[in-house]
């Protein structure tokens, strides 16, 4: 098993053996909106080159909206109003592959095409949360947490006139990263929130496969065509709707 998923497990045993003590729990879906470069749809210097094919530029993640589920749960702390919080969440975000599909088609002029994939990822966070009753039916809070990803990347494929002629995989990643937070609790039951993420740019290896009739002959140095160490930044913000138990 590797690295990546050894501790996905292990934090997954530790949530949930918390959760058993929890004195707040909710659930909650999100709407996951990419900010910066995560949401970037062409990157720095697009360019065609044998060695790398397609090179979309740095510094763009091609994210588009997604969506998501997460739960919580909260114990108090010795602080009125303070409360350690601790959670997990499933968030989903399609890509936007139009502009680079444009961009190279005026390039090259080519019936060149873009696909693709979905990013997966699973924040599993922990912090401190403040909340402050305005009466007995609505509450405002604001919360910072910290935290670990668990990131797969959206597979990438360019198609020449229907021929694939250049497909990327890549494997799961993990960066460390923060989160801030507030939003407002309805009649202690309904949940309206706002939070930003930020992972920084995690690292991503993989495998590149490249039509040797297009590009001609490339290999790297170990005999096959790796894709080691691409950096990708990855921030959101995620509009949630939730319910506590």
């Amino acid at each position: 098993m590797k690295p990546c998923f050894k501790t996905l497990m292990f934090l997954l045993v530790i949530f949930s053996m918390t959760a058993l003590f929890a004195q707040d729990v909710i659930l909650f879906g999100n709407l996951s909106l990419p900010v910066g470069g995560y949401g970037k749809n062409l990157g720095d210097d697009p360019h065609v080159t044998r060695r790398n094919g397609f090179d979309v530029g740095e510094g763009a993640g091609f994210a588009a909206e997604g969506f998501g589920i997460g739960t919580e749960f909260s114990f108090p702390v010795r602080f009125k109003g303070v409360s350690w919080v601790t959670g997990l969440i499933l968030v989903i975000n399609g890509t936007n592959d139009e502009e680079l599909t444009q961009t190279f088609k005026q390039l090259l002029s080519e019936d060149v095409k873009f696909d693709y994939g979905h990013w997966i990822q699973m924040p599993v966070m922990t912090g401190f949360k403040y909340s402050l009753s305005l009466g007995d039916r609505i509450s405002l809070y604001g919360m910072v947490q910290g935290g670990i990803n668990f990131i797969h990347t959206a597979t990438r494929k360019a198609t020449v006139s229907g021929i694939t002629v250049d497909e990327r995989t890549y494997e799961f990643s993990r960066e460390f990263g923060f989160g801030l937070g507030g939003g407002l609790v309805v009649n202690k039951r309904f949940d309206l929130g706002v939070r930003f993420f930020d992972f920084r740019k995690p690292m991503f290896d993989g495998e590149r496969n490249l039509s040797m009739t297009y590009f001609g002959q490339a290999y790297d140095m170990l005999g096959r065509d790796a894709i080691l160490g691409q950096k990708i930044p990855v921030s959101f913000l995620l509009l949630s709707l939730g319910y506590h138990f």
